[in-house]
């Protein structure tokens, strides 16, 4: 089984002091026989506007036992808080493959906006049908005079890759930015995955502070409640106030996850 969890920089700190470099040692819930792979997930944001907007998300430090969770910022960027899902998967447990791609060149000298990027992935294996794959930002660098819409996902899935598409629209300029990656086999009745979008609840053009929608699993079959690891995979705000945006659910059943009204 996977072992799932989250650390928020308010377990370090208040968000009325904040901090450019926040960690803190993630014990995993047994022993394993050798470090396991950890892969994590910005899951919430809350950043101070009238700069860049500069966020990194990482694990280090992986050991049979625990695992140090890093949620960065730079520059004079102030991050009042975050927050980060975190997936290890047991060493011996080959269902899974994981891994993080951060462009840092792609984008050019940072001042072209709306730009789009992808890259091939290949897998340390490959799989015997497409897997099913699952993509989620670990790190963005954005310019803080203009709106911050990114968005990362996978395309053209087959059994020895993918294509990692990381893309801006508007008038959004990125300096860099980064994403993690799970696989994982497509016929695994344990196993689920999906994406959400606020657009299914309410329209781009009437923004909402709260978005709420409950996830059926579909093609899963639980005998308990699952564990779910959740994190972003897009936002698009203004710039006009301070970025805030969080995922996160309610309450897990065997049938689906429910996120807060």
């Amino acid at each position: 089984m996977a072992a799932v969890g989250t650390f928020n920089t308010r377990q370090v700190h208040l968000d009325n002091c904040p901090q450019k470099e926040n960690s803190a040692v993630i014990q995993f819930p047994q022993t394993y026989v050798a470090p396991p792979r950890v892969a994590l997930g910005l899951s919430a944001l809350d950043i101070e506007n009238g700069s860049k907007i500069r966020v990194k998300a990482y694990a280090d430090d992986i050991t049979s036992q625990d695992f140090t969770a890093h949620i960065d910022t730079w520059g004079a960027t102030t991050l009042y808080s975050g927050e980060v899902n975190y997936f290890a998967m047991k060493p011996a447990n080959l269902d899974f493959q994981t891994g993080t791609f951060h462009d840092t060149r792609d984008f050019g000298d940072g001042t072209v906006p709306g730009k789009k990027t992808s890259h091939r992935i290949t897998y340390d294996r490959p799989f015997i049908t497409p897997p099913r794959v699952v993509v989620f930002l670990q790190e963005v660098s954005l310019s803080g005079d203009k709106d911050w819409c990114i968005k990362t996902y996978a395309s053209n899935i087959d059994t020895k890759g993918f294509t990692l598409h990381f893309d801006t629209s508007g008038d959004t300029i990125v300096d860099c930015v980064g994403a993690g990656w799970i696989a994982y086999p497509e016929d695994r009745d344990h196993i689920c995955s999906g994406t959400g979008h606020t657009t299914e609840v309410s329209p781009r053009h009437h923004p909402h502070e709260r978005h709420h929608k409950d996830v059926v699993f579909q093609g899963a079959h639980f005998w308990r409640n699952p564990r779910v690891f959740m994190a972003l995979n897009s936002f698009d705000m203004s710039s006009e106030a301070d970025l805030r945006c969080r995922a996160y659910f309610d309450n897990v059943t065997t049938n689906a996850v429910q996120t807060p009204e």
